[in-house]
């Protein structure tokens, strides 16, 4: 994601956006050296490298443990298992194809991992995504893990498009399919909660959905996990402004150094109003990105609720989620709770 505002994502995973979330985030600099795997499945390092066969440039400190994962969870990928197919999508973060991977049909990021804190980011990425199976979050395969050129993340391929593409640029979904994929979505995100250790999103926003098929029995996937991290111990300090600034929350807006997953509930809480609006948030307030995040950071903004007539057990979920107060939001826990108590009727009504 990027703090200005989104840009559009590939199938499968969101090449097109900055995984560093940020400017502040993007680092400069080379990646370092090279680290991949030699015969019998060992760590090769090229000039460059640490004692323990890592890169000694910042970001790739945890490299040589990940290669060790990879190797014992069958997940490490050589380029060689590789055929590339079609470009879907770049951005400055990257390039995602089409591709195959032991006769799998699979997406492919290419990773730009050129500063410390994009190596990081991948790393990062690649830590979380491996431990992560649930029906709503994007399945990974396998990653390649040999920077600065070869730092390949392979995945699900997508062939839906991204939650926002699917709500903005044609015709917009029934209420029912777009009511679903909300209920798809905060049950991938209850998974990321109640993992252990907890699994922060921090750039949960539509562009960041994908769709598995154009069809109207397409799942939705909760994706791009570059700003992921897990939830850390109380004393260690968060880095602010992290994420999109129209699904940003308020305390991420405002630097503070102990926001928890509750952050990624205010994000849910916008994509939730915007698929019941089927409108961008702060569409008609003629706002720049950076107005809006100062309103809502002070609290004298937050997207208008679209759904308080029709639906108001949805607009009091929206709300709670809107809450200045952290605390006050509700866990992924309870808006799953809420969702499956009011939406098998609505959607039997026909939204």
């Amino acid at each position: 994601g990027d703090r200005d505002g989104d840009e559009d994502g590939a199938a499968g995973t969101t090449a097109a956006e900055d995984l560093s979330g940020s400017d502040d985030a993007s680092g400069v600099g080379g990646a370092g050296a090279e680290v991949g795997t030699g015969g019998g499945g060992s760590v090769v390092a090229s000039a460059g490298a640490g004692k323990d066969g890592v890169s000694t440039a910042s970001g790739w400190e945890n490299l040589a443990s990940l290669v060790r994962n990879g190797i014992s969870g069958g997940w490490l990928v050589e380029p060689t298992e590789v055929v590339e197919g079609d470009v879907l999508g770049s951005g400055c973060s990257g390039v995602t194809m089409a591709g195959k991977w032991r006769g799998q049909l699979v997406a492919v990021k290419k990773v730009n991992v050129s500063g410390a804190s994009r190596a990081a980011s991948f790393v990062r990425e690649v830590q979380v995504l491996s431990r992560l199976r649930h029906p709503h979050v994007l399945p990974f395969y396998g990653a390649c893990l040999q920077p600065p050129g070869r730092c390949w993340i392979l995945t699900h391929l997508c062939r839906g498009g991204n939650l926002k593409e699917w709500l903005h640029a044609g015709p917009t979904p029934p209420l029912a399919r777009r009511l679903t994929a909300a209920w798809e979505v905060a049950r991938g995100m209850r998974y990321l909660e109640e993992a252990t250790p907890t699994v922060m999103h921090r750039d949960l926003k539509p562009s960041n959905v994908f769709l598995t098929s154009r069809g109207p029995h397409a799942r939705a996937l909760v994706a791009d996990f570059g700003l992921a991290r897990w939830l850390p111990h109380s004393d260690e300090v968060l880095t602010g402004e992290t994420g999109t600034y129209l699904y940003m929350a308020p305390e991420v807006i405002r630097h503070d150094p102990h926001y928890t997953g509750l952050a990624d509930s205010y994000s849910f809480g916008v994509m939730l109003n915007e698929l019941v609006s089927a409108a961008v948030p702060y569409a008609h307030d003629y706002l720049t990105p950076l107005q809006v995040a100062f309103a809502v950071a002070d609290g004298s903004l937050r997207p208008a609720v679209a759904c308080a007539g029709k639906f108001p057990g949805l607009a009091a979920v929206v709300v709670s989620c809107f809450h200045h107060s952290p605390g006050e939001r509700p866990t992924f826990g309870r808006i799953v709770d809420s969702l499956d108590a009011m939406l098998p009727e609505i959607l039997a009504a026909g939204g």
